[in-house]
């Protein structure tokens, strides 16, 4: 249940350069939450990487394949639109989880054709 919960929490890849130069800076309040909310995603991708590890020594990948779907998704759509994950705010965890992703069996039509948020979110 953790790493359904997790990566269900878990908010897509941002990139690095950020669109919001042109607008009003944000108040403290605004700054604080942001950076908690920070602070949240990237213990979350921590714990997804240490329970996707600890998983994939001990269980089948089929238990999980939806949930690799839907963490492959996030990171397909970011490299679509911005190019390698590596580029984007936490991209080193955002490799590594790309890297335990891709460790998981699986061909990405069978990715692909389960990869349902709602399914995760049940």
């Amino acid at each position: 249940a953790i790493l359904r919960e997790s990566i269900a929490a878990l908010a897509p890849p941002r990139s690095r350069s950020t669109e919001l130069d042109d607008r009003t800076p944000m108040g403290a309040e605004s700054m604080r939450r942001l950076r908690e909310t920070a602070a949240i995603q990237k213990q979350l991708r921590r714990i997804v990487c240490q329970v996707m590890s600890i998983w994939k020594q001990h269980w089948g990948d089929e238990q999980i394949c939806c949930l690799m779907s839907h963490l492959n998704d996030l990171i397909s759509r970011f490299e679509k639109r911005c190019g390698a994950v590596l580029g984007a705010r936490a991209g080193k965890q955002w490799v590594q989880l790309a890297s335990l992703c891709s460790q998981f069996d699986g061909d990405d039509a069978t990715l692909q054709s389960s990869a349902h948020v709602d399914d995760i979110n049940k």
